[in-house]
C-alpha cells in the first residue's frame, strides 16, 4: 500500500484504504477513499495531508460523500455488479431519508416471509412500499415483521406518513 503515500500514518476519520482491483496483470487503486456521508471539506483534506504524506493519492470519485447519488470508487468502476457502499444502488443512499440502513427499517423488493400487523406469518411484499424490520428470535435467527421497528429512528421519522419509492431520485422517501 505504499503507493498510496500513507507513509505509515493513520488515516483521519472518514478516510479509508480501498480494495485493489486486478487489471491487466497488476493490482491497482486510485488512492484513499472518502467515506463521509457529506462531501469532503477543505478541513478533511488538510487533516489527510497532515496525517500522511503530501503525495497521498485520493480517489476523486468518492469526494462527493456517500449520500450523493454519484458517489463511487475506482473499485466500483472496475467491478461492475459489486455492491457500492454509497451512492445510487447502495442501502445507505436509498435509506438516507427514511432512517438510514440499520435504524429500524428495510424494504423488500421481492416476496419474503414476514409477520403482518395482525400477527400472521404471510408471504409477499409487506405493505407501505415493502417496509419491514427484523427481530432477533434466538440462535442467530431473525424474523421479519411488517413496518418499521416500533420506537426506532425510522418509526419516528415515518410518523403518520407513508413510504414510497422515488424512482427519479432512486431512493425511498416519506409522503405526508
Amino acid at each position: 500500500m505504499s503507493d498510496l503515500g500513507l507513509g505509515g500514518g493513520t488515516l483521519p476519520p472518514n478516510w479509508g484504504i480501498p480494495s485493489d482491483v486486478y487489471i491487466g496483470g497488476s493490482y491497482r487503486n486510485d488512492g484513499v477513499i472518502w467515506m463521509g456521508k457529506q462531501a469532503v471539506t477543505v478541513a478533511d483534506i488538510v487533516a489527510l495531508a497532515e496525517a500522511t504524506s503530501e503525495n497521498v493519492k485520493i480517489d476523486w470519485r468518492s469526494l462527493v460523500g456517500l449520500y450523493h447519488r454519484s458517489w463511487t470508487t475506482f473499485f466500483n468502476q472496475h467491478k461492475p455488479g459489486a455492491t457500492p457502499m454509497g451512492g445510487e444502488g447502495s442501502k445507505l443512499y436509498e435509506l438516507k431519508l427514511v432512517g438510514e440502513a440499520g435504524n429500524g427499517v428495510d424494504f423488500a423488493e421481492k416476496a419474503i416471509w414476514y409477520t403482518n400487523a395482525d400477527g400472521h406469518m404471510v408471504s409477499g411484499i409487506p405493505p407501505n412500499a415493502g417496509a419491514y424490520h427484523k427481530k432477533y428470535v434466538g440462535d442467530g435467527y431473525y424474523d421479519a415483521y411488517e413496518g418499521p421497528e416500533p420506537g426506532s429512528v425510522a418509526a419516528t421519522m415515518l410518523g403518520d406518513g407513508e413510504y414510497y419509492w422515488d424512482a427519479e431520485r432512486a431512493l425511498y422517501d416519506i409522503r405526508f
